[in-house]
């Protein structure tokens, strides 16, 4: 069967003049990963181990995107933020990864990047400090869906307890209510601080594995997801296709579903394969999975 995109489908689009971002095509091989996290952050290996791995397993081009720091807002003393590059790391982090530029020189692209959390009022991917650390590309992701009571930020990537009792402390217990405000704070980062790459677009049904919470097939569930994708269609963004949770065996697919990948490709939204990797070993974990899902959506 061929894997060329059928006619009636509009063409993927192309990203925006001076932007070199690599996105998938089926008539050429995929040789990149834009999304890894080192020890800067939450990752576990130094940024050169992950080059050495990312040669080692035939890639061509290597991003760095460790979590942009999050400031604290006027009056909070602690966020429960524990997962991105401090302050005083920052520094260090962009500068190993321009150091790594010159050393693997002729061998591997390596592209400068950060993944940015889009907390509304406090940081998305406009933020201003952003602008002066010459950035090769920006991942906007939505993690968190909320604040508890005692004024700590909670996040849909989290274990299965917590991510009960947030559902139920903040939301009433509602998935639908829950389900609805991340994908809403996943629109309003991209109508108005659109960035570069939107990071695994469903992260919400992490822990649907294990909880049951959601049937993904619910009519409020798919036009909540076709809203979301018509507003990155517009902002012109591309998507990544994260196999992130099937390396840390939360899930048995990547980010995000098949259904939504075929809702992409009817939009010509462009895409792009991550792994997230947190170390080393997992730099291209299930790409296979995640380039036969890309030829089963129709790309």
């Amino acid at each position: 069967m061929s894997n060329l995109p059928s006619p009636d489908l509009p063409p993927i689009k192309r990203w925006p003049p001076g932007r070199d971002l690599p996105t998938f095509r089926s008539e050429s091989p995929w040789n990149a990963n834009l999304h890894t996290h080192s020890l800067y952050c939450d990752g576990k290996k130094s940024p050169r181990k992950y080059a050495v791995s990312a040669c080692d397993n035939g890639l061509s081009i290597l991003g760095f995107s460790g979590h942009a720091p999050i400031p604290y807002p006027p009056g909070a003393d602690d966020l429960g933020v524990s997962w991105c590059t401090s302050l005083e790391s920052l520094h260090y982090y962009l500068e190993a990864v321009r150091e790594l530029r010159t050393e693997f020189s002729g061998r591997l692209s390596i592209l400068q990047g950060m993944e940015v959390d889009y907390i509304p009022h406090i940081l998305g991917p406009a933020h201003p400090t952003l602008k002066i650390m010459g950035l090769d590309y920006i991942i906007g992701s939505v993690h968190v869906a909320g604040r508890r009571p005692d004024g700590t930020i909670w996040t849909v990537d989290c274990r299965t307890e917590t991510f009960r009792d947030g559902v139920d402390t903040i939301f009433g217990g509602s998935i639908e209510q829950m389900v609805k405000e991340y994908y809403r704070r996943i629109r309003e980062m991209v109508t108005n601080q659109p960035p570069d790459i939107v990071g695994h677009l469903d992260l919400v049904k992490k822990n649907n594995q294990a909880l049951q919470f959601l049937d993904e097939a619910a009519g409020w569930y798919r036009a909540e997801v076709f809203e979301t994708l018509d507003a990155i269609a517009q902002a012109g963004c591309i998507v990544e296709v994260n196999t992130g949770g099937m390396a840390r065996e939360y899930t048995q697919e990547p980010y995000p579903s098949l259904f939504i990948l075929q809702r992409c490709r009817e939009l010509g939204i462009p895409v792009a394969i991550s792994s997230d990797a947190h170390s080393p070993k997992k730099i291209t974990a299930f790409f296979d999975v995640a380039l036969n899902r890309l030829k089963e959506a129709g790309y």
